[in-house]
């Protein structure tokens, strides 16, 4: 028996220009080794709020709300990490709208940021927003350099079984 495919869209977090995964700082995202998806760096206009991306749950929180996981109704794991190295700023730019085991909407606030203080840290913006479950996903499809909405699709994933 073949396992069949299906596709499935994964929306922006907040509005931007869409970016590869490898103009993210991180190696661990840039490289591919904390999953397959793709990247958004926030507009100026945009009101530092990170939305949920699919309806799900989430299942993971940091104590310095710099990122976020996600599990979507059909099981995928999701990741969102808002720029690199941020996690350094110990929470500060940082405040977590959700609680762990919270079941979310498409488009709920997760995280409100502060895109000012984040840039005078030197950190970038440039956020991954990737599937972990990567043995899954046979395909990604992303328009690099596009700006999006949030709410709008930022990339779809090909996934299998």
């Amino acid at each position: 028996m073949v396992a069949s495919s299906k596709w499935t869209e994964i929306k922006a977090p907040f509005s931007g220009k869409v970016v590869d995964l490898n103009e993210v700082e991180d190696p661990k995202f840039a490289q591919g080794e904390a999953g397959k998806g793709a990247a958004i760096t926030p507009s100026e206009e945009t009101d530092g709020i990170l939305v949920s991306p699919v309806k799900g749950k989430i299942t993971k929180t940091f104590d310095t709300n710099h990122g976020i996981g996600l599990a979507t109704e059909d099981g995928l794991e999701i990741l969102i990490n808002i720029g690199s190295e941020t996690v350094q700023l110990e929470g500060y730019g940082f405040e977590g709208l959700v609680e762990e085991g919270e079941q979310v909407d498409e488009s709920q606030p997760l995280i409100k940021f502060d895109h000012q203080i984040i840039k005078q840290a030197g950190k970038s913006l440039v956020t991954p927003v990737v599937i972990t479950d990567s043995n899954r996903i046979e395909e990604v499809e992303y328009n690099s350099g596009n700006e999006t909405e949030a709410g709008d699709v930022l990339f779809k994933a090909k996934i299998t079984g």
